[in-house]
């Protein structure tokens, strides 16, 4: 198990909304806040891959190409007070999938993984634990 959180993004330049949920990945590291979407999800939040640069990322199977839009979205972490919102960068691939959160933007909503192999995480601070949400598939 891993832990996933509800998120909701927001293309600020079009004003498109989603509420999914994402996958808290501590081992996907980025110099900045950044979320990997699959591409349906992107097409939902009106994001344009015409201005989008090409870069390629390194993952357990080696380098895959994706589009990169830098500060995309903002993102809100769905508790019962939001965190957020956090200006972030896009991460687009072609596959299907889940929402990915990297390193610094966990950091920036206040994400602690405490037991990721049970799914447990809290907000900094916070005492009690928290249960991953159910995954959503894209």
């Amino acid at each position: 198990m891993v832990v996933r959180v509800k998120v909701r993004l927001r293309n600020p330049a079009t004003k498109a909304e989603v509420s999914t949920v994402a996958v808290a990945n501590a081992a996907f590291e980025t110099d900045r806040p950044e979320v990997f979407v699959p591409l349906k999800l992107a097409e939902r939040l009106e994001l344009s891959l015409e201005g989008a640069s090409m870069e390629d990322y390194e993952v357990a199977t080696g380098l895959v190409t994706m589009h990169f839009i830098p500060r995309a979205v903002e993102v809100w972490l769905d508790v019962e007070k939001p965190v957020g919102p956090i200006l972030a960068d896009v991460s687009i691939a072609d596959s299907r999938g889940e929402a990915l959160l990297c390193d610094k933007l966990i950091d920036a909503l206040e994400i602690e993984l405490i037991r990721p192999g049970e799914g447990l995480w809290r907000l900094r601070g916070e005492l009690s634990l928290r249960k991953s949400a159910s995954p959503e598939r894209w």
